[in-house]
């Protein structure tokens, strides 16, 4: 393939990080990192040190570990998890050596926002007219920020792609950016790296007396999850090959395919226009037997194997289990496939089905026509048995 995740580059910060953790634990012991259960916490970002108690190094690499941002804090009021997982994965991020970490302690950390947590700086000027408790004028305030901030990173930060940016916002700061005139935003600040981190920027606006006003916000920019795209338009039925897929970001990666192996191999259930991302409604498992096939069947009754043909009313992979019905006559048994045009019963050939609503219907043989006058009395192998 072509495409693939663009290259991620380690700032000097982190670098620098990483050797004094290194030179750390080369002279002492490894760092134990004993995550809590529960933390409160009064700023507008989480750190290691709110989730964890960071031991086993020396002071110096201690502070600078505790340091490390691991998110924004979750709105007043509401309360966030840091899971295990995602704190290793802000460590590797900022550069840390995980192998020289040990951790212990809870799995999750459920974070709550303390009733005295401090605001961020404010504009002079507040509109009349909104409420102060009113959600959605919040939800609109950060949802103005996060696509100004996307625009200022596309200068800044190109090869990021596709970023996910959560703003921290507070009521009165919302109401302030609501009240901006024509809704123009300056975003400025920032710091490399732009991505995988928390970011302290200024936002200038002019207000509708016109007069211009600056706010400070605290955001976290993560890069937008890759998934698996068609690169060109593919027909139903057709076996989807490494060649046929690119990556692709979505700002969500839910039902979506986001690795390879998932998809090459398998066919497509339906048409598949071209930049479509896949998702398990695209594809299935190749079938070894399709519609109206005649398939051999077998039926195992204490030591003994009776072998007859079939037709398959139903499409069916490896090991999935299909109805089939007689060639000439109307009963119908469940077999599991087992091979390319083969079957096992799985149930009493003696216990009948309804029969389906197209039993009535002219079917189709794929075979020779002697297929459809062979006699099977499970004693002998007809001609077609030995090929």
């Amino acid at each position: 393939m072509h495409h693939g995740r663009p290259a991620i580059r380690t700032p000097r910060s982190a670098i620098a990080l990483l050797a004094i953790i290194v030179c750390a634990t080369n002279s002492a012991d490894a760092a134990v990192v004993r995550i809590k259960s529960r933390a409160s916490i009064s700023g507008p970002y989480v750190y290691l040190r709110d989730l964890a108690d960071v031991s086993g190094v020396d002071e110096k690499t201690q502070s600078r570990l505790e340091a490390i941002e691991m998110g924004p804090a979750p709105p007043s009021g509401r309360s966030a998890r840091f899971e295990y997982a995602v704190i290793r994965k802000r460590l590797q991020s900022a550069g840390v050596n995980l192998a020289r970490v040990t951790f212990a302690g809870s799995s999750v950390v459920e974070v709550s926002v303390a009733a005295d947590r401090p605001t961020i700086q404010r504009a002079s000027f507040q509109p009349v007219g909104f409420g102060a408790g009113n959600k959605s004028i919040q939800r609109r305030a950060e949802t103005l920020l996060a696509n100004a901030v996307r625009q200022y990173l596309k200068k800044q930060a190109p090869a990021a792609g596709r970023v996910d940016v959560r703003i921290d916002l507070d009521a009165a700061d919302a109401r302030r950016v609501i009240g901006a005139n024509r809704l123009e935003f300056d975003v400025r600040g920032g710091s490399k790296p732009w991505v995988d981190r928390g970011q302290t920027l200024k936002v200038r606006f002019y207000d509708r007396r016109r007069r211009l006003q600056e706010i400070a916000i605290r955001c976290f920019v993560s890069r937008s999850p890759y998934v698996l795209a068609a690169r060109y338009r593919i027909p139903r039925g057709e076996i989807i090959q490494p060649d046929d897929l690119e990556w692709r970001q979505v700002e969500s990666a839910d039902r979506a395919f986001r690795e390879p192996g998932d998809v090459v191999g398998k066919e497509a259930s339906r048409p598949i226009p071209k930049d479509h991302v896949l998702t398990k409604a695209d594809v299935r498992r190749v079938p070894l037997v399709r519609v109206n096939d005649v398939v051999k069947v077998l039926s195992r009754r204490g030591g003994i194997t009776v072998a007859r043909y079939m037709k398959a009313r139903k499409e069916g992979a490896l090991d999935e289990v299909v109805p089939f019905a007689e060639i000439q006559g109307r009963d119908v048994v469940l077999a599991k496939v087992t091979g390319q045009g083969r079957a096992e019963v799985v149930v009493a050939e003696s216990s009948r089905l309804r029969p389906l609503k197209d039993d009535r219907a002219p079917i189709q043989f794929r075979r020779a026509p002697a297929v459809r006058n062979a006699r099977f009395d499970g004693k002998k192998e007809s001609k077609l048995d030995r090929r």
